[in-house]
């Protein structure tokens, strides 16, 4: 697996470039367009909201969009659950909420599915 770091701002942001599900050997992904994934720290009442997100599904090629899509959510879900669990350890004091937010493209915000919670727990939006 290969990344481009694209920006870092220190306790801000941070942002990279990749190929999703770039799983077959046989493939070239270097002639595709690479999503863009960004994380977003933001101070809040009683902690740090952490925001990510993975856009530019759109340019992936149509033959395996859905599928690296389906991963991907996968995978960001069990990610900020783990950052949620490791952000709530210590001395027992609650402190990021994470969202994780997975665009279709990089204009629009995906269709909400599953619900939002609020807090305390990720809030996901996702769609297709």
């Amino acid at each position: 697996m290969e990344i481009e770091v694209l920006a870092i701002e220190p306790e801000v942001y941070f942002s990279y470039a990749w190929h999703p599900y770039a799983v077959d050997l046989k493939i070239d992904y270097s002639r595709e367009t690479p999503t863009l994934v960004e994380f977003r720290l933001e101070t809040i009442a009683g902690g740090t909201l952490l925001k990510v997100s993975e856009s530019g599904f759109d340019r992936i090629p149509s033959q395996r969009r859905a599928e690296a899509f389906r991963m991907h959510s996968q995978g960001w879900e069990r990610q900020m659950e783990n950052a949620k669990a490791y952000a709530e350890l210590g001395n027992g004091q609650r402190r990021p909420i994470s969202e994780l937010t997975i665009r279709a493209d990089q204009g629009n915000e995906a269709h909400p599915a599953g619900g939002n919670q609020t807090s305390p727990g990720p809030r996901r939006s996702r769609g297709e």
